[in-house]
């Protein structure tokens, strides 16, 4: 007949698996906690970004060849760019410095909105409106009608 399997297996086994079992759960947490700090740093740093994918777009439009070499660049120096973002965001946390962007856009248009003193020092028109006491005699007559 077959023989009867143990109650109690191997102790070195169980402890093998327990290790397997937190590596894998820390390689996952690991992985997703990077994913989260990438993607942290893409959003604090899109203006940079949104410089260097419009570059790109442009180069697409002026000459197809340099916009795909671009592309291929910007995938392969993925890594390198991220970190350079890690240490720029730790500068700009820890020197309060903001790096300058130069914007220089002529659509813009601003409006003046400060208040401006009146110089012909002009009275409100009230032809016609009740004063506030008018209107609470008025009011006062209206409820002993009701």
């Amino acid at each position: 007949m077959s023989e009867t399997v143990q109650k109690n297996s191997n102790p070195i086994l169980k402890i093998a698996l327990g290790v397997i079992v937190v590596l894998l759960v820390g390689t996952i947490i690991y992985r997703l906690l990077g994913v989260i700090v990438v993607a942290l740093l893409l959003f604090i740093n899109r203006d940079l970004v949104k410089k260097i994918f419009d570059k790109i777009l442009q180069l697409y439009q002026t000459n197809p060849l340099y916009g795909i070499g671009a592309t291929i660049g910007a995938f392969v120096l993925f890594s390198p760019f991220t970190v350079f973002l890690f240490f720029r965001t730790l500068y700009t946390i820890f020197t309060g410095n903001v790096p300058v962007t130069n914007k220089t856009s002529t659509d813009k248009v601003v409006i003046d909105i400060t208040p401006k003193e009146d110089t012909q020092k002009r009275t409100p028109r009230t032809d016609g409106m009740m004063t506030m006491d008018e209107i609470r005699a008025q009011l006062r007559d209206q409820d002993d009608a009701i």
